[in-house]
């Protein structure tokens, strides 16, 4: 029963013609894509040619289609390989640029870097010597910023001013109350030793 209903459907295949067009035309496309270019193109050749393959004619075209492929091979290879070495001079190329350009901005960092200590020496105030130093972390600090940053620096120094000073006061007075201390101890007179440790002071 089923080989007779498989009959009856290529029966009525046959009896329609647009079905059976799209049905050869679908088993070409499967068969192209199946080959490869150049057996698509021998095929294409073969065909309008009017010849077959076994033919006399079919193997000279099939011999120039493959000998045509090789050419064509041989040049894509060659290209390729040319734009390769392009690329990678190119890229050696911005790479010594760079290189370069990194060698210089060193240059130029050192400059300025110099310049900047010699502007240290030169200033006396020590608020602005430094500001000098910090001159490249301020570029991009609005006045009002810069001005923060000075004040800031300035208050700084005066409470270390403050606190040197208070060290060297307490030095100065641990020294003289070590003096008085060591004169007591000694049987000196307390007036005398408290003379001598102001005039030393």
């Amino acid at each position: 029963a089923a080989i007779a209903g498989l009959g009856s459907q290529q029966e009525a295949l046959g009896s329609n013609p647009a079905a059976t067009g799209v049905i050869r035309g679908l088993e070409q496309e499967i068969d192209a894509l199946s080959k490869t270019a150049e057996q698509r193109e021998l095929d294409q050749r073969l065909q309008k040619a009017g010849v077959t393959l076994a033919s006399q004619e079919g193997q000279t075209i099939a011999a120039l289609v493959r000998e045509r492929f090789e050419v064509k091979a041989a040049i894509e290879a060659e290209e390729e390989a040319r734009r390769k070495a392009e690329l990678a001079a190119n890229r050696a190329a911005a790479r010594g640029i760079l290189e370069q350009d990194t060698a210089r901005q060193r240059v130029q960092d050192l400059i300025i870097g110099l310049r900047d200590e010699l502007d240290v020496l030169r200033e006396s105030d020590p608020v602005q010597r430094e500001m000098i130093r910090l001159r490249e972390q301020l570029a991009a600090a609005t006045p009002k910023e810069t001005k923060e940053v000075e004040n800031l620096i300035a208050a700084l120094n005066l409470e270390d001013e403050a606190r040197r000073d208070f060290e060297e006061n307490a030095a100065i007075v641990r020294g003289a109350v070590s003096d008085i201390v060591s004169g007591l101890r000694n049987g000196e007179n307390a007036f005398e030793v408290l003379a001598d440790t102001a005039l030393r002071a």
